[in-house]
């Protein structure tokens, strides 16, 4: 099929929820100053953030070739419901989708990990403390609570698209600003 289709409208509409699925990469941002070696920070990130892109937009082209545009579109976990699909001879493994789980499971917990600490080592630093070990008690239960607030699909999915936005300004706010901070830079080497 054409890509864009049907419109590039219901393209631009969709943004939101496929940006939310992209989001993450900005805990680079937050973990360069620890990296030792500075000369390693491109090849290191071009990884970090090619391999999941790669994976998740073949996941989807996947999703999308099996199940086709529409009946996609109406899946809660399309992943998921593919991995239901496979199957092996012999009934070697008949409940494949549990690895798909497993996995999904252990990146969830190690981003919700990274961000937590990074968030209580911000908030740390942002008030001139030393201790972060506090605020990961204190943030806990705020995440906790976020996270029971939608009681269903239609309200997950709601929050989904408030992310989405939210992501969309935060990073057009970072890229800005990071866009000035190199300007300055440019400027300051020339008066010197």
């Amino acid at each position: 099929r054409p890509i864009l289709t049907p419109s590039l409208a219901d393209a631009v509409k969709g943004l939101p929820n496929l940006i939310s699925a992209y989001q993450g990469y900005e805990i680079i941002l937050l973990v360069i100053p620890f990296m030792g070696d500075h000369k390693k920070i491109i090849p290191y990130t071009v990884i970090g953030v090619g391999v999941p892109v790669f994976i998740y937009t073949l996941l989807v082209a996947m999703c999308i070739g099996v199940f086709g545009l529409s009946t996609s579109g109406q899946l809660n976990y399309p992943t998921i419901t593919l991995a239901e699909g496979i199957s092996f001879a012999g009934a070697f493994m008949e409940r494949f989708d549990i690895f798909f789980v497993i996995l999904w499971i252990l990146a969830v917990f190690t981003t919700l990990a990274n961000y937590l600490y990074m968030s209580s080592l911000t908030s740390v630093r942002l008030l001139g403390l030393r201790n972060y070990q506090l605020f990961v008690y204190l943030l806990s239960p705020i995440i906790y609570i976020l996270a029971i607030i939608p009681q269903n699909i239609l309200e997950i999915e709601y929050v989904t698209k408030s992310v989405g936005y939210l992501g969309i300004g935060i990073s057009v706010l970072v890229l800005g600003m990071l866009l000035l901070a190199w300007i300055s830079g440019k400027r300051e080497k020339g008066n010197v």
